[in-house]
């Protein structure tokens, strides 16, 4: 039997502090090791951060909902927000020469980094992430 835990969050950068709380009730649901608790709090902050920066605008009348579902041996997130969307295949690539000294754009390529499975949908108002754990 799966389980899901649900989060909503103001479009305001301070929320972020709530990932960590939601890491929390991820591993106890799971008993995941160390290193998966670090790559799914990484991602989970980065697809909260761009979607309440890049999404939403920080736009104070807009939320940013995540979904977390539990499957033997899996997690999937579901990250949505209430923004025009983007085309994550247009994203500069963050390793290039020409993009290396940049203080952003590596959001999206950690989060495939770092999960397992990433797909995009609704025009990139949402995102789903698996981990294998």
């Amino acid at each position: 039997m799966s389980r899901t835990i649900t989060l909503t969050l103001d479009s305001n950068l301070d929320e972020l502090d709530r990932i960590a709380s939601l890491t929390d009730q991820i591993v106890a649901e799971t008993g995941c090791g160390e290193e998966d608790e670090h790559r799914i709090m990484l991602v989970l902050s980065e697809l909260a951060t761009n979607a309440i920066k890049h999404g939403n605008r920080g736009d104070p009348g807009k939320k940013v909902r995540i979904r977390v579902s539990f499957e033997p041996g899996r997690i999937t997130v579901n990250v949505r927000d209430e923004g025009e969307g983007f085309d994550p295949k247009t994203l500069p690539d963050p390793r290039s020469a020409d993009n290396l000294m940049k203080t952003g754009g590596r959001g999206v390529w950690l989060v495939k980094e770092y999960s397992d499975h990433v797909h995009y949908y609704d025009h990139g108002k949402s995102v789903e992430v698996q981990f294998n754990i």
